[in-house]
């Protein structure tokens, strides 16, 4: 009897210790997210039915009238050296029929030396000067479509950078807080 009531509390008292423990446990942190990229504009692509499909949620009072891309590559932390590819609507208005320097519904790959992938999208896109070298502000959310660590990552952040559109290269630097782990 003695025995079962010592066995009792003890598993009680480690019960009761082990619940603040688990409790602290919500998940993975969130951490800081920096990448520094370079690379070079592919291009617009104006075909009005590739527009159509790719650029289904334009902002109201606005059209798409290109679809824009990029590839390049870089550093970002958690990653080292990476590969970048990204591509947006750009958009335009009845004022501005060849664009206001507006852009949004972006996509964003990031592949690592070692295959994982971090995907990301990218919304709320301003030109900050005019042509021919364009600085840019957006801001970019994670998403759980990447791969490996990055299967079921989450964060954000800010992207800017600049497109000289005279030799179509393009700087980008990212800051941010990422999350990510295997479920």
């Amino acid at each position: 009897m003695r025995k079962l009531l010592f066995l009792s509390l003890t598993a009680l008292l480690v019960a009761t210790l082990a619940a603040p423990v688990a409790a602290d446990k919500k998940g993975p942190k969130e951490l800081p997210f920096k990448g520094m990229f370079s690379g070079v504009l592919i291009g617009f692509n104006g075909n009005p039915d590739f527009v159509a499909a790719r650029c289904d949620d334009t902002p109201q009072g606005k059209v798409a009238w290109a679809v824009t891309s990029f590839m390049g590559s870089g550093t970002a932390t958690h990653m080292g050296r990476t590969y970048l590819y990204a591509q947006h609507c750009s958009y335009a208005t009845e004022a501005s029929p060849l664009g206001d320097g507006t852009y949004g519904q972006g996509e964003l790959t990031m592949i690592a030396a070692n295959g994982d992938v971090l995907s990301a999208t990218y919304t709320r896109g301003t030109s900050l000067s005019p042509p021919p070298v364009v600085a840019f502000k957006d801001y970019f959310t994670f998403d759980d479509a990447g791969t490996g660590r990055f299967n079921f990552a989450s964060g954000g952040g800010v992207e800017m950078g600049s497109a000289n559109l005279d030799d179509f290269t393009f700087t980008l630097q990212m800051a941010g807080v990422i999350s990510y782990s295997k479920r």
